[in-house]
């Protein structure tokens, strides 16, 4: 069990890897209180459901965020 855990943790890391890869020099760090939009995947939205989510950053720590839509607060 110990070796895959292992495993997805070696993996986890590559993937993070790729990702700050691809978005280098174009990640921007919202500061708190910051209103932006939050663009919504196609597969994790209805056809007729915009694509973007206006919401309120109300916490950044540790390279996540935590967000604040009018329907409540975001998570994941």
């Amino acid at each position: 069990m110990s070796e895959i855990k292992a495993q997805v943790v070696v993996n986890n890391a590559k993937l993070y890897a790729q990702m700050i890869k691809a978005n280098s020099g174009r990640s921007v760090i919202f500061t708190n209180r910051t209103i932006t939009t939050l663009q919504i995947l196609l597969k994790l939205r209805l056809v007729t459901k915009p694509s973007r989510l206006l919401v309120r950053v109300l916490k950044y720590k540790n390279r996540q965020y935590k967000l604040q839509s009018q329907h409540g607060r975001l998570a994941g």
